[in-house]
């Protein structure tokens, strides 16, 4: 086997953990919100470094006009710091033309989260060149699918039956942006790769669920595409810089139980990274 090969295996089967927001600190004690700023293209969202224990960053975006909060990526201390050492810096182009958004961030820093206050808000002006002309999709289309569960002689699996349509936009590519499931549980939730999501494509639960959805009620809650990027791409043992996530989509599930759950015996699985799916909304 090349070297780095066994690495690569084990990255096509990462998912990425929105935890549960259990909300630890007081709104009057987090820190002090991110600055936002809007150029012709883009949306960069400025990231104080604070701790140098910060293990990662999730980076929320808040929609005004729907109030929806999404997860926009993980930010991985120190690997994206950038050249000043100061700040982390992300960048969203996932926006829409005359929407307004805010921001905020949650450290994680020794197993513990810490958010900021909210951003200010900002307009996306007409006048930009951002893709979200009404002509292009950020999220996966699987209006026309549904993930059937099924548990014949004891083993439960899920394939997927109907056609998914990947997002269209200039920047996505099916070979950066991968497929991924969003899994919850009462306590947390992770995006979990997908090796396919054709119609008739099946596979285990018992082996592509992390133990952490083993044992417990546990929903799917859509899809979402996912795009790993890495400090040193050649390295033999590549840090993860950034993930970023497009928008998410819901599927309809067939399978579940009376009370809209299913509980899966456990055998094995593989944790993913930490991605919330909500955070928690203050003005």
């Amino acid at each position: 086997m090349k070297k780095g090969t066994s690495f690569y295996i084990f990255i096509a089967i990462l998912g990425i953990t929105f935890s549960s927001c259990n909300f630890k600190l007081k709104e009057s004690n987090n820190y002090n919100k991110p600055d936002v700023d809007v150029t012709n293209n883009q949306v960069t969202i400025v990231i104080p470094c604070i701790n140098t224990k910060t293990k990662y960053i999730n980076v929320y975006r808040r929609d005004k006009i729907n109030d929806e909060v999404v997860n926009l990526g993980v930010l991985f201390h120190p690997v994206a710091l950038d050249q000043d050492h100061k700040n982390y810096f992300f960048y969203d182009t996932f926006v829409e033309r005359t929407h307004t958004y805010d921001y905020r961030v949650r450290y994680c820093i020794n197993n513990k989260y810490y958010y900021t206050d909210w951003s200010e808000e900002k307009e996306i002006p007409d006048s930009t060149v951002f893709y979200a002309d009404g002509s292009y999709s950020f999220a996966y289309n699987a209006q026309s699918a549904e993930l059937i569960i099924d548990n014949p002689n004891g083993i439960y699996t899920m394939e997927f039956s109907g056609t998914i349509t990947e997002p269209d936009f200039p920047d996505f590519n099916s070979t950066d942006y991968k497929p991924a499931l969003i899994v919850s549980s009462e306590t947390t939730t992770q995006t979990l790769l997908l090796t396919s999501i054709t119609s008739g494509s099946s596979m285990k639960l018992t082996e592509f669920l992390p133990s952490i959805f083993l044992d417990t009620d546990i929903k799917i809650e859509g899809i979402v595409g996912q795009k790993i990027e890495y400090d040193d791409p050649s390295s033999a043992d590549p840090k993860i810089k950034q993930i970023i996530w497009t928008q998410p989509a819901a599927i309809a599930v067939d399978g579940y139980n009376p009370e809209g759950t299913i509980n899966i015996p456990s055998i094995t699985g593989i944790d993913g990274h930490d991605y919330s799916r909500n955070a928690k909304i203050s003005q």
